[in-house]
């Protein structure tokens, strides 16, 4: 897939996570468990995670038909969701958020629409946005 970034360790530099609204010099990963692999494991850039998108819309990285029953299942086992009905037919996506102790984290989300768009964004800060609603704003925003 050429990626050659993603990780379960949190790297020599990682970035600073802030509050929704500080204006302070964020906190490092302190306390963070880097330990479990999957939701909350893995450390990548936007990048890397829209690859895995373009590999996975493409079958390349499991079966259509493997890839159809993770989209389709309604208890979310592996995170994906489906959004049907949309402006634009049915997207897909995934979402998550990781926080230490002092609620400093980030938030994240990764979509694929249907004409072949696949969109990630990674924000260093929590807060009550939802990422995956942003990246469909946008979508629509540029059909607009």
């Amino acid at each position: 897939m050429g990626i050659t970034g993603i990780t379960r360790e949190a790297g020599a530099n990682p970035c600073l996570y802030y509050r929704e609204g500080s204006g302070g010099d964020g906190v490092g990963f302190g306390d963070y468990a880097t330990t479990a692999v999957g939701a909350y494991g893995w450390y990548g850039s936007p990048i890397d995670w829209a690859r895995f998108l373009v590999y996975f819309r493409f079958d390349e990285v499991l079966s259509r038909d493997t890839r159809h029953i993770l989209l389709d299942d309604t208890r979310r086992i592996m995170g994906f969701a489906k959004w049907r009905n949309q402006r634009r037919g049915t997207y897909y996506g995934h979402g998550g958020d990781f926080k230490n102790s002092s609620d400093n984290g980030f938030r994240g989300g990764m979509m694929g629409f249907p004409d072949l768009v696949d969109a990630v964004l990674l924000i260093n800060t929590r807060g009550a946005f939802d990422p995956e609603t942003i990246l469909i704003n946008a979508y629509h925003e540029a059909y607009a």
